[in-house]
């Protein structure tokens, strides 16, 4: 029988490594599902990866102790540190869009003029401490030229007001939730303001589009701004390009100028031509049944042909007679 007590702190190491990836787990469904402030979600991660953390010099302390006196729990060490281990996977996975992507929580296809937040002002407000609704064009202006030069405004041969519809069902297709609806009104632009969700934690991202009329056509402007933190990975830039080519796929399929309706008529004329000549050369049978069908239903008469008479057979009574 093995007197020698178990390793210091081999029992605790998986329990705080439980409670840490347990604490994970609830503020990501409180956040993402009722509604738990953004602010205190952080909190609440900030503290399981410090409990993690804890977890695993635990589990480092029990190890040095079962190897220095033999004791038992060097198992159960084990387990809790793998545990807090695969805690620390989470942001440890994220860490290389953190280092090469550039530090943005902001993206917008107007630097000069940016648009704006109106409604979502309060909701940023009412969230706590949030980054400012104003642009930081001092900050991110350069670095987002520098990185994400194809971040420009979409030109649509269409009238303001069918612009802006065409905007709105878009947002509404990507599952954004609507904020707020500023139809245009004359030289006024029209301004939609809605907020995405990213898809695990649920972190708030609030986006706003503009619509406006300039050298005769619609101008689309797209801002997505993350509500919290200084670093989006790469989210916000993603965003707006999703917005900007869901658009334009829409504006591709519903607009046809009469130079794409010739083309794709002739296309398919070809395409016709072709295979009527594949079939001929394929089956000259049926290209000869065909040709005989055609001239059965032309109508076309034709004389008959005369029957041949056999020649008369001459008899020798005959030949007496004649002579």
């Amino acid at each position: 029988m093995n007197d020698t007590p178990p390793a210091l702190f081999s029992s605790w190491t998986p329990r705080v490594a439980l409670f840490s990836a347990g604490l994970i787990l609830v503020a990501i469904l409180l956040h993402r599902l009722l509604g738990m402030p953004t602010q205190l979600a952080l909190n609440l991660f900030l503290v399981a990866f410090g409990l993690a953390a804890c977890a695993i010099l635990l589990g480092m302390v029990a190890i040095v102790d079962v190897w220095r006196r033999g004791a038992d729990g060097g198992a159960w060490a084990v387990i809790g540190m793998l545990i807090a281990a695969a805690v620390f996977a989470w942001p440890v996975s994220l860490l290389p869009s953190y280092l090469n992507l550039p530090a943005m929580n902001d993206a917008t296809t107007d630097l000069a003029s940016p648009p704006r937040f109106n409604a979502l002002i309060k909701e940023r407000e009412r969230a706590g401490v949030a980054n400012p609704a104003q642009y930081p064009a001092d900050r991110l202006a350069e670095v987002q030229k520098a990185n994400y030069p194809d971040l420009r405004p979409l030109y649509v041969s269409r009238s303001m007001d069918d612009t802006y519809e065409l905007a709105l069902e878009t947002l509404k297709r990507l599952r954004f939730q609507i904020v707020a609806e500023t139809p245009p009104r004359q030289r006024q632009a029209g301004i939609i303001e809605a907020v995405d969700r990213t898809l695990v934690i649920g972190f708030y991202d609030d986006v706003v589009v503009r619509v406006e009329s300039e050298g005769g056509r619609a101008r689309i402007d797209v801002r997505s701004a993350s509500r919290f933190g200084t670093h989006d990975l790469g989210r916000n830039p993603i965003r707006v390009r999703r917005v900007l080519s869901e658009m334009q796929a829409k504006v591709d399929a519903s607009v046809a100028t009469p130079g794409q309706r010739f083309a794709r008529i002739k296309s398919r004329l070809d395409k016709a031509k072709a295979g009527t000549k594949r079939g001929k050369a394929r089956d000259p049978k049926s290209a000869d049944r065909r040709r005989q069908q055609d001239l059965s239903r032309s109508g076309a008469q034709r004389a008959p042909v005369p029957k041949a008479t056999p020649p008369a057979r001459v008899s020798g009574r005959g030949r007496d007679r004649e002579e």
